[in-house]
């Protein structure tokens, strides 16, 4: 199967729809609950990392400040991964174009999960979205070489992270703004509880865990919660 870019699946990154309003006042198992669900976020994972491109560094350091909201544990155990540049791929007639990455795409499945995607066209993909998707490929690759079961090794998790994750929390009133959420340490807090909430539903033998939104299909709200 060729892979395809979050983006066309229906969302990108972490970031979701929301809406900023007053923090509401912090109750005590909020608090209780905030180092663990911090401890939750990072230990669900054996490798997280960040692909960024290695001539965008001011990319790399916007992240880092995101992540700081997470927690330090978060930002020591992030690992920068260079990114495939796709312009160059192209440029250089990679032989993973055409295996691991199609050049052209077919609009009719994204579609279900994108209301913006008009269904039975054929798309071409740009250098930018050639060198996510490369970059997206190569870790699986990484995670699958690291994982022997044989070897008695327990399954690993990598939470794979391109350089513009926010941590956005998803409130299902109003539209999402961005720019306020970004300096809300609350929303950081919230992302972590919807995390938690997200991870105990998952079935024991899952395979990905996308943490992007999608405005299309089925689905469970998560943080219809008092927590959040």
């Amino acid at each position: 199967a060729k892979y395809v870019p979050p983006h066309k699946r229906g969302g990108a990154g972490c970031n979701a729809s929301s809406i900023a309003r007053s923090p509401p006042k912090q109750s005590r198992r909020r608090i209780t609950n905030a180092s663990a669900d911090t401890t939750l976020f990072c230990d669900a994972f054996t490798k997280i990392r960040c692909i960024n491109l290695k001539r965008r560094p001011e990319q790399w350091e916007q992240f880092l400040v995101h992540a700081t909201r997470i927690g330090p544990s978060f930002v020591s155990k992030v690992e920068r991964f260079e990114a495939c540049d796709g312009q160059e791929a192209m440029d250089g007639n990679s032989c993973r174009i055409g295996s691991d990455v199609a050049l052209h795409w077919d609009t009719t499945q994204n579609a279900i999960w994108d209301r913006h995607v008009e269904t039975g066209c054929t798309r071409q993909m740009t250098p930018g979205e050639i060198g996510c998707a490369l970059s997206h490929v190569a870790l699986w690759r990484e995670l699958v070489s690291q994982h022997d079961v044989e070897e008695g090794r327990p399954e690993e998790a990598m939470l794979i992270l391109e350089d513009d994750a926010a941590f956005l929390h998803p409130h299902r009133r109003g539209r999402f703004n961005r720019a306020v959420q970004e300096n809300d340490t609350l929303s950081a807090e919230r992302f972590k509880v919807a995390f938690r909430l997200a991870w105990d539903l998952l079935p024991g033998d899952w395979d990905i865990f996308y943490l992007g939104l999608s405005d299309r299909g089925d689905r469970m709200d998560v943080a219809a919660s008092d927590e959040c």
